[in-house]
């Protein structure tokens, strides 16, 4: 790993950024600093990690989440890993470990993005600036220019022009991936790689452009590329896995009212997996960002070009 020193602390309640947008020109990388980016001092990690309960605990008590899971990564290893809260705040037994696996919604776009940056560093024959409807025979949206031009990073950054939460209705109302992809083409386009609207379905798209190349279906490429090679066991994007895990998974709860939360509903993300359908646990997570904040590369073996991981980890314009 770079001798960059990183110190993360992952909690599955708490949004991590989505995955930032690509564009065609990306930067030389230069040389790694020589020394750490910003300078620890020498028992800075332990106190930091030392910390961490009595935080979670500030946390809870002035949120009332009912559960949280937290894990700290430092020198390419995870170095903590505790469970905070219930499961189910109904059962005071239902207490929330490491391995509880959660559904971490829109963290899955970065994770997608980390799925389609280890399918292009394999097959050399598609990149983040490869039109959609190049490799994905039939693809088209309202104008035949965005239709032709429109790049997998393109719809991973939001710019495709498609409205915010473009086909979020669809879904609600029973619609299949196929069906709500298929019926996007009759949705009015916004400027195209000028404006900037959140689409749970343009990152379901740029995903599945990516499962076209690969010719596959997109969550058992996820597994093979990303999930299997980490050892992310719990870790997947169908709903049926996380309904499988029995009784080590939170449920989902609502705010119901200003600090008060009930576990009231299911959330079956499957139509826009990609983009939220992700269920995982903190230790998995951490293997994860283990993977991310060394260019790439998961136990000295390198898995990801890093010129092809830098475009899902920056913000571009």
């Amino acid at each position: 790993m770079k001798n960059v020193a990183a110190l993360l602390v992952l909690s599955l309640v708490t949004m991590l950024p989505a995955m930032a947008a690509a564009q065609s020109y990306v930067p030389e990388l230069g040389p790694s600093p020589p020394q750490d980016a910003m300078q620890l001092y020498p028992d800075g990690v332990e106190k930091a990690v030392a910390a961490l309960p009595d935080i979670v605990k500030k946390v809870a008590d002035a949120s009332n989440v009912p559960g949280f899971a937290v894990a700290v990564v430092h020198g390419g290893k995870m170095i903590f890993d505790e469970g905070y809260g219930l499961r189910d705040n109904r059962d005071d037994t239902s207490k929330v470990s490491s391995t509880t696996i959660f559904q971490v919604a829109s963290v899955s776009k970065s994770i997608s993005a980390t799925v389609a940056a280890i399918a292009m560093t394999k097959d050399h024959s598609f990149d983040w600036d490869t039109p959609v409807g190049k490799i994905w025979d039939g693809f088209r949206l309202n104008l035949d220019y965005v239709s032709g031009n429109a790049t997998i990073g393109d719809f991973f950054a939001h710019r495709s022009g498609l409205p915010m939460a473009a086909g979020d209705e669809l879904e609600d109302l029973g619609f299949q991936r196929k069906q709500i992809v298929g019926s996007l083409w009759m949705v009015p386009l916004d400027l195209f790689r000028i404006s900037y609207h959140y689409a749970n379905f343009g990152t379901t798209i740029g995903a599945e452009a990516v499962a076209h190349a690969e010719k596959q279906p997109w969550e058992p490429l996820a597994k093979s590329l990303l999930f299997d090679p980490l050892g992310m066991r719990s870790s997947s994007y169908l709903h049926k896995d996380f309904i499988a895990a029995g009784n080590d998974r939170a449920l989902l709860h609502a705010r119901v009212a200003d600090n008060v939360f009930k576990p009231l509903y299911d959330r079956d993300p499957d139509q826009q997996a990609p983009a939220g359908g992700v269920s995982s646990s903190a230790q998995d997570l951490a293997k994860w960002m283990i993977l991310l904040l060394a260019d790439g590369a998961y136990n000295g073996q390198p898995m990801i070009d890093p010129k092809i991981l830098q475009p899902a980890t920056h913000r571009r314009s």
